[in-house]
């Protein structure tokens, strides 16, 4: 009997160590990866402080050979999405500083600036980091004020409906001939798509939408509202493309109002928001892809509450 009593207990004693290994190995598996991370921004952070410290912008012959400057830039802007907000800011603002001691080599960086930062096609786009780079060109007393004219229109556009902020209000006219607004809807989270009938990029992302399972499953248990908008002066067309449109949606057409009154900065189309209940700002611009991680996220936060 005392036998069997200690055999049992050394099992025991030989499982509760065994499980006490597991979960510190596990911890400081945890704390390993968690540490890896930490350091890898210190990292990217300190690299984008530092990057341009041995730039010399007097030598012009071998600065100037395009794809070498540019390649760096790239690479530089690609660090900059992986860094800190305060760390690619300051990175961005004592890269133009120096830039700055020779104007064809501003000019240089802001053209490319733009064309990565700003252009809608772009795969590095970012308007908060833009914004910092026109920011920067409008205070610098160093530059004229001709030279300030498009960074202040750029600013004032990209300014409209940041993420974070509250979407700007418009009316539409339905397909029926019923009269709606942005405001007036009454959902958890609007998906928000400016679309041209025209485009072949916005009849593909209107099918991928139409078709997405989960979206379909928050449209039905009225968790989600979408609202896809054509703003060009074309009637005729949306009115023959409604029919594409699924009857879940809302569908309107807003007759010029937003591009008149400049309401939204509608560079490229389709152009997609996603905006939580009181019409905030949540993704703006946003690739397909994103959206739909950020609804499956909160999908899920539903399912485990």
């Amino acid at each position: 009997m005392k036998n069997i009593l200690f055999l049992s207990l050394f099992i025991f004693v030989c499982c509760l160590l065994i499980f006490c290994s597991f979960f510190l190995s596990r911890q400081t598996n945890q704390q390993y990866t968690s540490d890896t991370a930490d350091n890898s921004r210190k990292t990217i952070n300190h690299t984008v402080l530092h990057y341009w410290d041995n730039l010399n912008v007097t030598d012009t012959t071998t600065f100037f050979r395009k794809e070498a400057s540019e390649k760096q830039l790239v690479d530089y802007l690609y660090l900059l999405n992986k860094a800190s907000t305060d760390s690619a800011h300051s990175g961005l603002i004592t890269l133009l500083d120096k830039a700055l001691i020779n104007q064809a080599v501003f000019n240089h960086f802001i053209g490319l600036i733009e064309k990565y930062l700003y252009y809608p096609d772009s795969p590095l786009r970012n308007e908060e980091l833009y914004i910092n780079v026109l920011e920067y060109c409008i205070q610098d007393k160093r530059l004229a004020e001709g030279y300030k004219i498009r960074p202040e229109y750029q600013l004032s556009m990209l300014y409209k409906n940041r993420e974070g902020h509250t979407a700007e209000d418009f009316t539409y006219i339905t397909s029926s001939g019923g009269k709606g607004s942005l405001y007036s809807i009454n959902a958890p989270f609007t998906l928000l798509l400016f679309y041209d009938p025209d485009c072949e990029n916005c009849r593909e992302i209107i099918c991928q939408l139409s078709d997405n399972t989960m979206l379909k499953s928050m449209q039905h248990e009225k968790k989600l509202k979408v609202l896809s908008i054509y703003t060009g002066d074309n009637m005729r067309i949306w009115q023959d493309y409604a029919s594409s449109i699924p009857t879940e949606w809302a569908n309107g057409y807003d007759k010029q109002q937003i591009n008149k009154q400049k309401k939204y900065d509608l560079r490229a189309f389709p152009t997609l928001y996603l905006l939580d209940k009181d019409k905030k700002v949540l993704l703006k611009d946003a690739y397909i892809d994103m959206i739909m991680s950020s609804l499956n996220v909160v999908s899920h936060k539903k399912i485990m509450n």
